[in-house]
C-alpha cells in the first residue's frame, strides 16, 4: 500500500487532537485535507468497511471504467439530511478548499445492475 506524506502528517495531527474537537472548525478542515490525500488504496479498504458496516451507501451508478459514482441526493438520503442541508454541507467544504471539485465526474454515468 502507497503512502502518502501529507495524509500521514494531517493524521498524526488529528490524533493529537481531543476527540471533541474533530468537528471544530480546525478539526474539519483536517479531516477535508486527509480526505483529499488519502491513498487510494486507502480509500477503498474505508469505503468498503464503511459500507459493510452500514456506515456509507452502497454505490448506485459506476463512470465508464467501473468506479462507483453518488449523487449528493443520494448521500443526503443516507445520512438522513434534505438535499438543502448536503448541498450547504457540500458549499462548505468547497469554500474551505475549491480544488474539491477535481473528484466530480462529468463523463457518462451508468447504473448499476
Amino acid at each position: 500500500m502507497l503512502s502518502n506524506p501529507i495524509f500521514d502528517s494531517v493524521m498524526t495531527k488529528i490524533k493529537s487532537m481531543p476527540e471533541t474537537e474533530w468537528t471544530s472548525p480546525t478539526g474539519r478542515q483536517l479531516w477535508r485535507l486527509a480526505a483529499k490525500h488519502t491513498p487510494p488504496e486507502l480509500n477503498k479498504i474505508f469505503i468498503e468497511g464503511a459500507q459493510k458496516e452500514g456506515l456509507f451507501p452502497k454505490p448506485t451508478h459506476c463512470d465508464e471504467n467501473g468506479d462507483a459514482l453518488y449523487s449528493l441526493d443520494e448521500i443526503a438520503k443516507f445520512f438522513g439530511q434534505t438535499p438543502e442541508e448536503a448541498q450547504a454541507a457540500y458549499a462548505e467544504m468547497l469554500a474551505a478548499d475549491p480544488d474539491i471539485c477535481e473528484g466530480i465526474h462529468s463523463g457518462p454515468i451508468y447504473t448499476l445492475q
